[in-house]
Formats: structure tokens, C-alpha cells, sequence
């Protein structure tokens, strides 16, 4: 599993992470995120919050990713099937419909 923590854009504070999920057997792999107290509070009492949670396979340039209102809980993407080259998990961070943060985990090759 790789995990990377994720900051506003115009600010260095951290709002979530974003790991790269995998399950050998199922040959698969997601993103999941994970906000912090921070973020709950912000979707609360000030912005409209919306994510996009993905995962990436390297071998044929393939992403997927599901958006969502952030909801105070971790959030899941996309799966795509493992095999040949890396794989790597990314969000997008919108409030009120402006992306103030994007963030991708590191590449790993899985299988």
C-alpha cells in the first residue's frame, strides 16, 4: 500500500490522503481517501466539497476515476486489473467546484 497526504494548493495545510489500495488475489487495485478534521470541518460550515478518488495503470495510460461530495469517511475509486507496469492512486479537491488540491501516491509495480 502506498500512501501520500494531500494540501491545499495556496496552503500547506493537509486536508486527507490518498493510499493505493490492492488486493493480490483479485489481481486489483483502487485509490481510497481519507480526509482530515480539517476537511470535515470546511464541508461543514464553509465550502461544498467534492472528490475525485482514482487509481492509475501506467502500461496503456489507463485512469479511472469516481467522483463524489465528500461525505467525513473515506472514500473509494474505480478498480482497475493488475498486471504488467505500475499503478498509482490520485484525488482532485474541489471546493465549491474549484480544485484547490491534487496529489498522486508513488508508482508500484504490482503481480
Amino acid at each position: 500500500m502506498q500512501v501520500a497526504r494531500i494540501s491545499l494548493a495556496a496552503k500547506r495545510q493537509i486536508i486527507g490522503r490518498i493510499e493505493l489500495r490492492y488486493s493480490p488475489g483479485s489481481h486489483a487495485a483502487w485509490g481510497r481517501f481519507e480526509g482530515e478534521r480539517g476537511l470535515d470541518w470546511l464541508a461543514a460550515h464553509r465550502h461544498r466539497v467534492d472528490l475525485t478518488v482514482g487509481v492509475g495503470r501506467e502500461a496503456d495510460d489507463r485512469r479511472l476515476g469516481f467522483e463524489t461530495e465528500y461525505g467525513a469517511d473515506s472514500h473509494w475509486g474505480d478498480i482497475l486489473i493488475t498486471g504488467d507496469g505500475a499503478f498509482f492512486a490520485w484525488t482532485a479537491v474541489r471546493f465549491d467546484g474549484d480544485e484547490v488540491a491534487y496529489r498522486e501516491t508513488e508508482r508500484v509495480v504490482l503481480d
